[in-house]
């Protein structure tokens, strides 16, 4: 049926489908046919394409009805005949319209184009008229307001065509030369425990108009944040000429772990920056396990063989461990499994568990059988995915673990050919590659054949198909050809199914000697597709198979295959000054090609190419302008079928990396020992450079916990990308049907089965379930009280650091034999040298500068701890050219003692101590070893008071590159706060010795009374603290009785003020206490000049420290693990805390800012909320209100011109 544009219109506002198939009825036919379908009858969707009849240009209106068993069904579509298109490319500021020939591409010159639209979809329609230029386009200005509902009509000669639905969208300014600051922060580790200093250094730089560079002298600030974003410590730095800044900060010793941050700010710009780093209580490893790779082929059902290997940090092997392994097995289906059916999990299966011991060079071997799941049809091609996890305990207690997985299925050799599309047939070296590994990835060699044959092409040009081929015909392929020449018939457009030639080459390989094949000569082969087919079998006698679809093509102007369209470059990048020669290709015959080359988001150039058969080639300079790369956007209509893409010529940015040379550097150190390095930094073409050098060695273990590693990238190389986007979808979509299907008379049975009555029983809690595993030391970090009553349940709390055991020497290694060696001169131990500096950053050294020529060069001392490093080198000019490097190195000795002591002890613990001993010689060794315990507050030795039937000093044996272990029983005794233990071993010529501080938690709570006393002068009363004396716990023990006197009580409440002063929260409530204490310390400072005197000599003398609290590093260890310490010290900082509250210009601003946030928070009505933004609460404003006016008594404020209460009160307040 035809149908006018008008009509349509009133076709597309009915909603009713009666209606709309009333309306259609009314319309006279223009022509009618029958197509048979075909019924299968199970239930399964089918599709066959038909014809339609030949129509003259214009609208239609197609029916399709039926009638049958099932009953009636009407289906229409609307489809315009037309020999015009459009195509509509959107940029930044204007959306292009083309008119094209649908048929060639030909753009049409000088058509009519009507551009009706709404601003709105309920203002009026506009419309403009615009005549397309030589290029068939017009352009359209997008403005501020976007444009709905666009309807073209395209006149030209005798035709007219409608073109409906498009939108304008309104034009954003882009504003290009924006400039941003950012700031790339370092630290020297990303994990960190309590109390620790975090090194850091900044480089602060500045981008606009894509170009970067260093911010010099610059003031910025560095904040660190903890766990809850709260702002913990701010340091000011100014940037020298490197635009970098460096400093350090110091954790804080209590508060929650996790996630802690450093930011940068700048009161002058926006400066972003920032860095997490974690905060745990960990333990550091001393050694790590590693599982090899799987190189062997294995198959379902085959003995499998898992290697791996513990070594310690420090370069020892781990003899004589034990492993504790589990094998679960997992399955995995393709992807195609699911395809038709639903995904369901299959849970794992533990196939074998067991142990073992590593060996004298720390392996060990995990076996099991790769037993398959049966449940599974091997038809579907599982792969069953075996997970081994392993625990690794060493002789020292210490446990690592590791998982690994091993991918096991009915074949065992995965094949695959490596080749390019496209290749130069006039090139000498045309070459394929083949990747042969087994299913864990790993490489397997194979031998087999590769073969090459020449591909039958279609002889006709084809266009892509509109649809995919369905799975019936109505056409013989003869019929299909002669009213659809340039369509496929079935899949014969897809290369894969195209007839086979003759065989034009084949090898045979052995990947084993050589992964690349070359074809040899290709010159004279014909251009066009190729079939490569690949096959081997694996060693069970399983055909694997590989095929490559690729084409050989040299300088013709034709393209072979009669294939529709190509386009390629005569290189693969370019440079500035380079000339990008891009060719098109076509078979076809009067195809028209719209090139449009985009350059920094603009259209630079617009040609149109007539391909007949032959190609064409355009020349574009490539400018400095260019880096990042442009586009040659293209676009091509053939028989009504539209095609737009786009080749992104690359002209790559030059390499800005640094040059980082080694001048002086040892992979092996000795612990304690003087070390100068030195470098040599060039620029990225080895030219002289002044630099700047960050220079950072740590702890590699730490890595286990959390990766550290450094980004610097400070300059901005983004590849090009198109804002443009070109389409013609209301030109060359495809039309669906709209179907209205009758189910009159039509019913089905609805069958049910029976169910089980849960009687309200809900599997489903919305709940979560989580387990977890602890594999190394596990214990808790729960706050303690001090404690000297004896708890009658004890603590939950344990440390597990190894075997416990009776004897002084345990541990049966492989290969090593102990036995009692007497103490001689030669093992004297009191000249040993013991480790002490056991930090787990090396050096931090955020500003090492460059010589004249290039040099730079540190000096530091070799940390004690015996471990591998890891030295990260970051090298950047003013220019910010820069280079990242990583080198490893180990400190490490002949003989070395690794304890492994657990965190803390406790008061009655009876607990082992143990330490392993390692020979790195390749002599057996006989020596001494010994413990030494200290009071760490009093340097008291307490060695005998500690050890339980047990030698201090033991004597040990040990092979050639093996180890022992040797360990001693303590029993800690109360009343110690801290003990510091030291190692020491020593064997002939060998000796190490290592020594640090373990701090006692007490086992008992402590149980306070107060009791106030109120005694007048010349008065004697009699107090008991009943709880105490009426006590009935055996483990009592009176630990301190305190009496404190004042003749003035008013000095308890200014005691108090600094805790008024200080609570963290920004609550109402709080914000009047900040207000009050302040006020109130203002006004006893004022009162009395040698009030205000005493005060400042509290605040800033340090001559009330304690002997502890001049000890820091005992200090951050025993208020960090005990703080009940703090008694030590509490009465100084109480001391501090008040004098600096009573510093006048911090009061003054105190009290203001806490003023004004009243004052800002006050509601409209004059009340208070609890926190800003909440109801009104009578509770907290008669709080403030009565706090005031106490305030003003206390301080005789209404003397005073200026009362605060009048700010805060100035209107009346409803809820008052």
């Amino acid at each position: 049926r035809k149908i006018t544009q008008k009509q349509i219109n009133k076709l597309d506002e009915l909603y009713d489908t009666a209606n709309k198939q009333k309306f259609i009825n009314a319309l006279s036919i223009d022509t009618s046919w029958t197509a048979p379908l075909k019924t299968e009858h199970d239930f399964q969707m089918h599709g066959i394409e038909i014809s339609l009849p030949s129509l003259t240009n214009g609208n239609y209106v197609i029916t399709a009805t039926s009638k049958d068993e099932l009953g009636n069904f009407f289906s229409f579509t609307t489809v315009q005949i037309t020999d015009l298109a459009i195509v509509e490319t959107q940029t930044g500021s204007h959306n292009h319209y083309q008119v094209i020939d649908r048929s060639n591409g030909k753009p049409i010159y000088n058509a009519e184009v009507v551009l009706a639209y709404k601003k709105n979809y309920r203002d009026n329609i506009n419309s403009k008229t615009y005549h397309t230029d030589k290029y068939g386009k017009i352009i359209v200005a997008k403005g501020k307001d976007s444009w709905s509902q666009i309807d073209l009509t395209v006149k030209k000669n005798n035709e007219t065509a409608y073109f409906k639905n498009y939108y304008l969208n309104r034009y954003y300014s882009q504003n290009n030369s924006s400039t941003r600051h950012s700031c790339f922060l370092f630290t020297d580790r990303s994990i960190y425990r309590p109390g620790q200093p975090v090194y850091f250094k900044g480089i602060a730089i500045q981008q606009e108009n894509g170009i970067s560079q260093v911010l010099p002298n610059k003031e910025i600030e560095v904040e660190l944040h903890d766990v809850n974003g709260q702002k913990l410590e701010t340091l000011k730095l100014t940037t020298n000429e490197y635009g970098s800044v460096s400093g350090e900060f110091i954790l804080p010793n209590s508060g929650l772990t996790g996630g802690y941050s450093l930011h940068t700010y700048s009161d002058e710009f926006d400066l972003s920056g920032y860095a997490s780093i974690s905060v745990e209580e960990y333990k550091r490893p001393k050694f790590e396990t590693i599982f090899r790779p799987v190189t062997e082929t294995y198959k379902i059902n085959d003995s499998v063989v898992v290697k791996g290997e513990a070594k310690a940090y420090a370069g020892s092997v781990i003899s004589g461990a034990k492993v504790v392994y589990r094998v679960k097995r997992v399955v995995n289906l393709p992807r195609w499994y699911y395809w038709s059916r639903p995904y369901f999990n299959i849970a794992p299966q533990e196939i074998t568990h067991g142990e073992t011991i590593t060996d004298v060079n720390g392996n060990y071997e995990i076996p099991f059988i790769a037993a398959p799941d049966n449940s599974i049809d091997s038809s579907n091609l599982p792969t069953f995915n075996f997970e081994v996890t392993d625990d690794v305990t060493d002789i020292n207690g210490e446990t690592r673990s590791t998982t690994t997985h091993v991918a096991v299925g009915y074949h065992s050799l995965n094949v695959t050919l490596q080749v390019p599309e496209f290749f130069d047939k006039t090139k000498k070296d045309n070459k394929i590659n083949i990747a042969s590994t087994n299913l864990n990835g790993e490489f397997a060699a194979t031998t087999g054949e590769v073969t090459l044959y020449k591909l039958q092409a279609p002889n006709h040009v084809l266009r892509p198909r509109p649809w995919a081929a369905p799975d019936y015909s109505g056409f013989t392929k003869k019929e299909f050809k002669e009213l659809y020449p340039h369509d496929a018939f079935k899949n014969e457009n897809d290369p894969s199914q195209w007839e086979k030639e003759k065989v034009i080459w084949s090898s045979n390989f052995n990947t084993a000697e050589s992964k690349e094949i070359a074809f040899g000569k290709t010159k004279n082969w014909k251009s066009g597709k190729y079939r490569l087919e690949l096959s081997v079998k694996d060693k069970f006698g399983q055909l694997v198979k590989d095929v490559a679809i690729i084409t050989f093509s040299g300088e013709e102007n034709v393209l072979a295959d009669n294939q529709l369209f190509q386009v390629k470059t005569d290189k693969h990048q370019y440079e500035i000054g380079d000339t990008a020669k891009v060719t098109f290709l076509s078979s076809a015959k009067n195809l028209n090609v719209t090139v449009v080359i985009e350059k920094d988001q603009k259209i630079t150039d617009v040609k149109i190419l007539a391909l007949n058969n032959d190609s064409k080639t355009i020349s574009i300079p490539v400018t400095k302008d260019d880096l990042g790369g442009f586009n040659v956007n293209y676009s091509y209509a053939f028989a009504n079928d539209f095609t737009t893409n786009k080749q992104t010529i690359s002209v790559p940015y030059p390499t800005t990396d640094l040059q980082i040379e080694t001048i002086t550097f040892r992979d092996k150190l000795a612990p304690g020992t003087e070390e100068t390095w030195s470098f040599k930094i060039k620029g990225p073409k080895g030219e002289k450079v002044s630099a700047e050098l960050l220079a950072n060695m740590f702890d590699v273990s730490l890595n286990q916990f959390r990766p550290h590693y450094w980004n610097f990238n400070p300059l901005s190389k983004p590849n090009y990308y198109s804002e443009s986007r070109t389409n013609a979808q209301h030109s060359f979509a495809t039309s669906s049907f709209y179907t209205q299907l009758n189910y009159e008379g039509v019913s089905y049975p609805n069958l049910s089965y029976d169910s089980f009555d849960w009687f309200g029983l809900n599997f489903v809690t919305g709940g979560m379930f989580y387990e977890t595993r602890s594999t190394a030391l596990a214990y808790s970090k729960s706050p303690m009280r001090k404690a000297q009553m004896a708890s009658d349940a004890g603590l939950d709390e344990m440390v597990v650091t190894g075997s416990a055991v009776a004897s002084e020497l345990s541990g049966a290694v492989a290969g090593v034999e102990t036995e009692i060696l007497e103490p001689t001169k030669e093992t004297d131990l009191d000249a040993v040298s013991v480790r002490k500096n056991l930090q787990e950053t090396a050096f931090f050294f955020p500003k090492l500068l460059t010589d004249k020529d290039g040099n730079v060069s540190f000096t530091f001392t070799t940390p004690e701890a015996l471990t591998r490093w890891n030295i990260q080198l970051l090298a950047h000019t003013k220019a910010l050219e820069s280079s990242i490097i990583n080198l490893t190195t180990v400190t490490q000795k002949e003989l070395m003692v690794t304890p492994n002591a657990p965190r803390f002890l406790r008061e009655g613990d009876t607990i082992t101590i143990s330490s392993k001993i390692s020979n790195l010689t390749n002599k057996n060794l006989k020596g001494i070893v010994q413990l030494d315990l200290t009071d760490a507050l009093t340097g008291t030795d307490i060695t005998a008071q500690l050890l339980t039937n047990a030698q201090q000093q033991n004597s040990f044996s040990i092979d050639s590159l093996g180890n022992t272990q040797v360990s001693w029983n303590l029993k800690i005794p109360e009343g110690l706060q801290t003990v510091q233990y030291r190692i020491i071993a020593k064997a002939g010529d060998y000796s190490d010795g290592e020594q640090n501080m373990l701090p006692v938690l007490s086992n008992r709570t402590l149980v306070t009374e107060t009791l106030p006393m109120w005694v007048r002068s010349n008065q004697t009363k009699t107090f008991t603290l009943d709880k105490l004396k009426n006590t009935s716990s055996a483990t009592l023990d009176h630990h301190k009785l305190t009496l404190e006197m004042t003749s003035n009580p008013a000095w308890y409440a200014v005691q108090a003020l600094p805790y008024l002063m200080e609570y963290p929260y920004d609550c109402n409530e709080q914000t009047f206490s900040r207000y009050y204490a302040n006020t109130l310390a203002s006004y006893i400072a004022n009162s009395n000049p040698r009030i205000r005197e005493v005060f400042d000599q509290w605040a800033n003398s340090d001559a009330l420290l304690s002997n502890l609290e001049k000890n820091q590093e005992l200090k951050s260890l025993l208020i960090q693990e005990t703080p009940w310490l703090r008694d030590a010290q509490s009465e100084t900082e109480q001391k501090k805390r008040i004098g600096l509250l009573f510093n006048l210009n911090k009061m003054k601003n105190e009290q203001q800012s806490a003023l004004n946030k009243l004052v800002q928070n006050q509601n409209s009505n004059g009340a208070w909320s609890w926190f800003q933004g909440g109801p009104d609460n009578r509770y907290i404003t008669q709080h403030i209100i009565t706090g005031m006016g106490h305030l003003n008594k206390l301080t005789d404020s209404e003397a005073n011109d200026t009362n605060d209460l009048s700010i805060l009160f100035n209107s009346k307040s409803e809820m008052i």
